[in-house]
């Protein structure tokens, strides 16, 4: 009744009102035994985010807010989720202040302002210190409360979708860790999915392309968040089914970067990318194919000479080059035009020196063992029946 009350005033009531309404919803029902309560506190909690926040200052934004984090440890599934849209939409009206309610019925409110910090202490800093029994249920959470935040200043506040590429970046910093966790991972990609990218025009979809290429060249940006970076992009070539010429100015330059990168997850996750850009632009296969092939080749002659660091960064390369070259081979195909007639003979040769005839250096050995059966494996899954006895006869 109190949640129907508060949404029926339209932030029209005295501020006594709303003051005694904000404090037995904070004081009793938040943590009252009974989870159907919990739950209708939170609904209460969006209800006043959804009016303007009558009666609520800077302070008591913030501390709902903090509430509500603190309510994602909840056992109960449904309290959760309530209390994470609560929050995405209390942080929404905190960071919009000419939509709080400074007048209306009799009384004084407090002066709107703006809860600055309000996303990294709520959002971003209880994501990356989730630990302990409920880690993944407080990160899902604040994966909703991401959303619900991204929704609401779209479609109730209006903003420009410009501004989603911003927050797309204090998103992805979530990830700016060593370590790789796969949860936490999801959850960011789906952030990034739904709250990001989905609400983007078409134009703005470009930029936000280019932009993500740009991260992938960053010294600065965590394995995972390149990882989340790359798959975001994917996500976007399909969602616009073409490849922004913006986008192709700088990808040369991405895809030197990401192939050589120490991480062996980022690699693999550059080769899916590259795959998908075939699929979305089949005509710059060929090219990528013809580079990778006489890269490779080359490789295999400086790491049988190299050592030391400059081995690895070269073996590196190696293994990001033929994981790249195997994706798109595996893909070939499915091509409109199909794939070049001496492409099954040139992969199966170069993959047959890698195996064959691999380095005396024990460490390059087994990476060009491990590209030449990456090689040879995409090619027999890429050959049909009639391609496969014909290659043979």
């Amino acid at each position: 009744m109190l949640q129907k009350a508060l949404e029926g005033s339209g932030g029209n009531a005295t501020s006594s009102a709303y003051n005694e309404a904000f404090r037995l919803i904070t004081r009793f029902a938040i943590g009252d035994k009974s989870f159907v309560v919990r739950i209708a506190a939170a609904h209460c909690l969006k209800a006043f985010a959804s009016i303007g926040g009558p009666g609520l200052g800077a302070g008591e934004l913030d501390n709902s807010a903090a509430h509500c984090v603190k309510a994602l440890e909840d056992p109960v599934s449904s309290v959760r989720d309530a209390f994470a849209e609560a929050l995405g939409s209390l942080l929404a009206l905190g960071m919009n202040p000419e939509a709080q309610v400074q007048s209306g019925g009799k009384g004084s409110f407090p002066s709107a302002k703006k809860l600055e910090g309000c996303l990294q202490r709520h959002l971003s800093l209880p994501f990356s210190r989730a630990n302990g029994p409920r880690s993944k249920d407080v990160r899902m959470g604040i994966t909703l409360s991401w959303v619900s935040f991204l929704q609401a200043i779209r479609l109730r506040y209006l903003r420009p979708d410009t501004e989603l590429q911003n927050y797309a970046l204090q998103v992805m910093e979530m990830l700016n860790t060593d370590a790789f966790d796969a949860h936490a991972q999801a959850c960011i990609l789906y952030i990034l999915r739904v709250g990001v990218t989905d609400q983007m025009t078409e134009p703005t979809q470009r930029d936000f392309s280019v932009f993500l290429g740009k991260q992938l060249e960053s010294i600065t940006v965590s394995p995972s968040m390149k990882i989340a970076a790359l798959c975001t992009l994917s996500y976007t070539l399909k969602t616009l089914g073409e490849v922004p010429a913006e986008l192709k100015e700088v990808f040369d330059k991405v895809v030197d970067v990401a192939t050589s990168h120490s991480s062996h997850l980022v690699r693999i996750e550059t080769a899916l990318t590259l795959r998908v850009l075939a699929e979305v632009d089949p005509t710059c296969v060929g090219g990528l194919i013809s580079y990778g092939m006489t890269t490779l080749s080359a490789l295999r002659d400086n790491v049988s000479f190299g050592k030391g660091s400059d081995l690895k960064v070269e073996l590196d390369l190696l293994h990001g080059q033929a994981t790249v070259l195997a994706s798109l081979v595996s893909f070939s195909p499915k091509l409109p035009l199909g794939y070049p007639a001496r492409l099954p003979k040139s992969v199966l040769e170069l993959s047959r020196k890698m195996l064959t005839e691999s380095s005396r250096n024990p460490m390059a050995a087994t990476v060009e063992k491990e590209a030449g059966w990456l090689l040879l494996s995409s090619l027999l899954s890429a050959m049909t029946k009639q391609v496969y006895n014909h290659f043979y006869e």
